[in-house]
């Protein structure tokens, strides 16, 4: 794993004056965590590599960008969506609102592993997309940036695990891969329940209703929906919660313990304790 600097505080989407950028660099796959203050063309230096996926955690509006042959477009990024990297880079060149941005790369050699598995070894280097949501994607990119910040520890053999995954749901959802590795759900029953825990993050979810909703069994559930995403059931769904809150904490003035509870969580304490190693400071801080 490559060297990080830990950060003790949180960093709200608009509390920087300059670029704030850590790494971390892994035999199969580069990430990248940037913080960065509004800036035009020279003053930074920021390009999406090719065959990458990112998540714009913040909104971008009618940002400028240029093409490897050279050519600028514009383009807005809504907030929570997420990019790919085609087969140039892209550099930003004029954005007016403070970024907050993961950026995910495997190498070209992973890619082309993972694209000839799903039978579209043309599509192995991506293709430029951007403003899609895909909570799959959100939580795979949450997971690295709590990483990548210091906030919560990554591992080679998970970080190998959610690039594959990331790779792997990007190339079905975008590119029409027709196999995933054995075991893993198809597209339909992932989409069924991510969009059920979506719409019932203040319930007490259990292993069993969400197997119920991919009519798989509790075990083989479990087993499908980390094959296919990269996470456990659980860490998927606190990572959904950890996105509502912090949502919550920026765009109303709800209380701390109103927002827990709203999101399922009856325990206070709990609560701060896993936003913290998402986001690096307690939700007062957060929202200060």
């Amino acid at each position: 794993m490559g060297a990080l600097r830990r950060r003790n505080s949180c960093l709200p989407h608009f509390m920087t004056s300059r670029p704030d950028i850590v790494r971390l660099q892994m035999p199969l796959v580069k990430a990248v965590h940037c913080i960065l203050p509004p800036w035009r063309e020279g003053e930074v230096d920021s390009v999406t590599m090719p065959g990458s996926i990112g998540v714009a955690f913040t909104h971008q509006s009618s940002a400028t960008v240029r093409r490897g042959n050279g050519r600028a477009s514009r383009r807005d990024v809504t907030a929570n969506s997420v990019g790919l990297g085609g087969h140039e880079p892209i550099t930003w060149i004029d954005v007016s609102d403070p970024s907050d941005v993961v950026e995910i790369t495997a190498t070209q050699a992973l890619r082309r592993e993972i694209a000839e598995e799903l039978r579209i070894p043309q599509h192995a280097d991506l293709d430029d997309i951007d403003n899609w949501p895909d909570p799959v994607i959100h939580a795979i990119a949450m997971r690295f940036r709590a990483s990548l910040r210091g906030w919560w520890p990554l591992g080679a053999l998970e970080a190998d695990t959610l690039t594959r995954a990331a790779y792997a749901h990007v190339f079905q959802r975008k590119f029409g891969g027709r196999a995933r590795a054995a075991g893993a759900l198809d597209a339909s029953r992932l989409a069924a329940v991510t969009d059920f825990v979506a719409a019932n993050l203040d319930r007490d979810l259990s292993i069993a209703e969400l197997a119920a909703i991919a009519a798989l069994s509790p075990y083989h559930f479990a087993r499908s929906f980390r094959r296919s995403t990269g996470l456990p059931p659980h860490r998927f769904v606190t990572a959904l919660r950890m996105r509502c809150a912090a949502d919550r904490l920026k765009h109303s003035s709800l209380a701390v313990e109103a927002i827990a509870e709203e999101i399922g969580f009856s325990n206070l304490h709990h609560f701060r304790r896993v936003f913290r190693m998402q986001f690096g400071c307690s939700p007062a801080a957060f929202r200060s």
